[in-house]
């Protein structure tokens, strides 16, 4: 039997176990189950109680959500080379009783933007919103397509933007930094190619929320077509978020954050199971996930 788990606070509303339980069925593993667990964050050691328990467990995988892609990092017994100098893991690997930690988040963010939008090209500037986990997996995984990176973050947490910066120096990676401020969205947000929100707003149940507003997209619209940007979000819940919406009144190309939690299940699924996930698969999930949320297009 092969069980595998998200681990997180809050879990409610992940998909988790429509995605892996049918790419469980889809490979051929009949005993194959993945459930989803929350942990308290308000106490710190929950988070290493669970590890331990999952790994004595024997359970084959962990995925890793809020709040603690940095955290579980001190809790393994390895880590991957590009999630150690990311500082992120957001899947874990039981190998014979000792745990591996990988970030998948990367390659689904990859593959999400390049297979719903388009190739990043060396040339394409980038303009990212936040410095929590999935702005690192994102950041990690463009700068493998261009250097062109500008990251920008609440003036409250610089001090994220600040630590990612020095991190990804260890995989040579040079990006620029600005304070969340009206002349740094609209100055960037004009240069750039693709425009991404990392961060949580417009999730689930603040959805009305948006890292641009609707008065700053009308500013923009007036200096630059934004039919001509790509947008993509990593907000899963809604389906499209006010952000995606707003792209799209101006007739951008958008790509939902759905579609990166998908391809970073594939890449979990694989490193737990040694099975590859099809196409056909993705394309079959995504629908399945899109009824559950009640959306019917």
């Amino acid at each position: 039997m092969i069980i595998t788990c998200l681990i997180g606070d809050p879990v409610e509303q992940s998909v988790s176990p429509y995605m892996y339980n049918y790419f469980g069925f889809r490979a051929g593993l009949p005993y194959y189950s993945h459930i989803k667990i929350r942990v308290h964050a308000e106490n710190e050691g929950n988070l290493k109680k669970a590890i331990q328990a999952a790994k004595f467990l024997g359970f084959a995988g962990i995925n890793i959500t809020i709040p603690y892609k940095t955290k579980v990092l001190k809790y393994l017994d390895k880590i991957d080379k590009k999630a150690a100098a990311a500082g992120i893991v957001n899947a874990i690997v039981n190998r014979n009783g000792k745990l591996v930690g990988y970030n998948t988040d990367s390659a689904g963010a990859l593959l999400a933007i390049e297979k719903r939008l388009r190739k990043i090209k060396a040339s394409d500037k980038i303009l990212i919103f936040g410095a929590g986990g999935a702005s690192r997996a994102v950041t990690v995984a463009i700068s493998t397509r261009t250097k062109n990176i500008t990251l920008i973050n609440r003036k409250e947490d610089f001090q994220l933007a600040q630590s990612l910066r020095d991190d990804v120096k260890k995989l040579g990676i040079s990006i620029n930094i600005l304070p969340l401020n009206e002349e740094n969205i609209i100055r960037e947000f004009v240069r750039a190619d693709f425009v991404i929100n990392a961060t949580r707003l417009g999730m689930v149940p603040n959805i009305k929320e948006s890292i641009i507003s609707k008065s700053q997209f009308s500013k923009i619209s007036k200096l630059t077509p934004l039919k001509k940007k790509l947008f993509f979000d990593v907000v899963f819940n809604p389906y499209t978020t006010e952000f995606l919406k707003m792209a799209k009144k101006y007739n951008a190309k958008t790509c939902q954050g759905l579609y990166m939690t998908i391809y970073q299940g594939a890449a979990s699924f694989e490193l737990w199971t040694g099975k590859k996930v099809s196409k056909k698969d993705v394309d079959f999930i995504h629908k399945v996930i899109k009824q559950k949320m009640g959306i019917k297009s």
